[in-house]
């Protein structure tokens, strides 16, 4: 199975950069991994819901040919690392070829985005930075991997 990861905006903080350089070739030694970052053009005078919909069309067509779609989204459900897991393992048993994984910009998604969502998964009830939710989603990605391939990278 092939996973993309989308991430809306730019980071420039030093260790969001070192922590993709050292996760992205662990998450490629268990799967097809791509990671893409997208960031929007900036529109004058844009609203709130204006910013939303011109990033919902960028995700809409880096959606093109993809089975699922995952939100990262405070509304959405809790997973601990092991139900993450276990949801890639049964994609996996399920033959997903391609899913894509999107953490937002800073204003969250815009409302049509979430009915084209397959699931919606939340990290927790705080609200994080962009830029820090891309580390944590990187690691989880790889403990999930290692959970599932048996690996004692994960402690219960």
């Amino acid at each position: 199975m092939k996973i993309s990861l989308l991430t809306i905006g730019k980071s420039n903080i030093s260790y969001v950069n070192e922590a993709e350089a050292y996760y992205l070739p662990k998450l490629r030694h268990y799967t097809r991994f791509e990671y893409l970052k997208q960031e929007p053009k900036k529109l004058a005078n844009a609203d709130i819901a204006s910013i939303q919909k011109a990033e919902m069309e960028l995700i809409m067509r880096e959606k093109e040919g993809i089975d699922y779609l995952i939100l990262f989204d405070e509304r959405g459900k809790q997973l601990s690392s092991r139900e993450l897991a276990s949801f890639i393992g049964q994609m996996q048993n399920d033959s997903v070829r391609h899913s894509l994984w999107v953490i937002g910009g800073a204003y969250g998604f815009h409302t049509e985005l979430y009915s084209k969502a397959k699931k919606i998964v939340s990290l927790s009830k705080m609200t994080f930075s962009h830029q820090l939710v891309r580390v944590i989603v990187l690691e989880q990605l790889y403990r999930a991997f290692t959970i599932l391939h048996n690996h004692p990278y994960h402690h219960d």
